[in-house]
């Protein structure tokens, strides 16, 4: 079995936090569930393992834009 770790980037423009997971629907979820809730609305960013970024939200999002993976599925 191969885990793939992914890493969710929020950037507030003052700093980045940076959390890492093998599970990408957890991420994206507590990204979106974050993103809505804060007072300081970050820009979101979603890459895999070798920093392709798979989606992003900026501070005027409302949910997750993934991007087109022209290598095809995660490995």
């Amino acid at each position: 079995m191969t885990h793939v770790l992914y890493v969710l980037h929020v950037d507030y423009g003052t700093n980045t936090t940076s959390l890492f997971s093998n599970d990408k629907v957890a991420l994206m979820t507590f990204g979106r569930d974050h993103h809505r809730a804060a007072k300081m609305v970050p820009d979101l960013t979603l890459a895999d393992h070798r920093g392709r970024v798979l989606a992003t939200m900026d501070e005027y999002a409302t949910d997750w834009t993934e991007t087109a993976n022209p290598d095809g599925p995660d490995q």
